[in-house]
């Protein structure tokens, strides 16, 4: 009676599977990186609205088969959204005229702009949670307050601006 035994590599579902991840990931990275180039220069995607289908994955080895190496050829479709930052910045600025009290105005410089994708339906519509943040200036009538100024001691001056509503403090 005579054998011999020898070891073998084989390709396991494991190894099929985290070739698909990487290469996944990596199509993910080179198409984020593309879009970027393609797309007007005035859109800007959203990250995390990226939606990966494959489309076709073909192994160079089976399951369970013979190899010492394992190789992939994947097509995907990517897809993902992308708003025009001035159609944004517009719609917020609308919003935040409606709402400033009145007596006061903002400046649209030095406002700061954040959202998040809070979800996405199957539809294509997305969900955004947005926080914008804005200085708001008190409106005062600068010519009636130079004329109730002019020739006045600098006190005086101090004590007729911060009597003022509008104004907290002057130095």
């Amino acid at each position: 009676i005579g054998g011999s035994s020898r070891e073998v590599q084989a390709v396991s579902k494991k190894d099929q599977d985290k070739l698909v991840e990487d290469l996944t990931n990596e199509l993910k990275k080179k198409a984020t990186e593309e879009l970027k180039v393609k797309i007007d220069p005035q859109y800007k995607p959203v990250e995390e609205s990226f939606v990966i289908k494959i489309t076709e994955k073909l192994f160079s080895q089976e399951i369970d088969k013979e190899a010492n190496e394992v190789n992939l050829k994947m097509k995907v479709k990517i897809s993902a959204l992308s708003y025009s930052e001035a159609d944004f910045t517009q719609l917020i600025l609308d919003q935040v005229n409606q709402s400033v009290p009145q007596g006061f105005e903002y400046q649209a410089e030095g406002g700061e702009t954040s959202f998040a994708l809070k979800e996405m339906a199957k539809d294509g519509v997305a969900i955004f949670s947005v926080r914008y943040q804005v200085k708001l200036i008190p409106k005062l009538d600068l010519d009636m307050i130079r004329k109730n100024l002019s020739g006045k001691y600098l006190d005086i001056g101090r004590s007729y601006l911060e009597g003022l509503p509008e104004v907290d403090s002057a130095d």
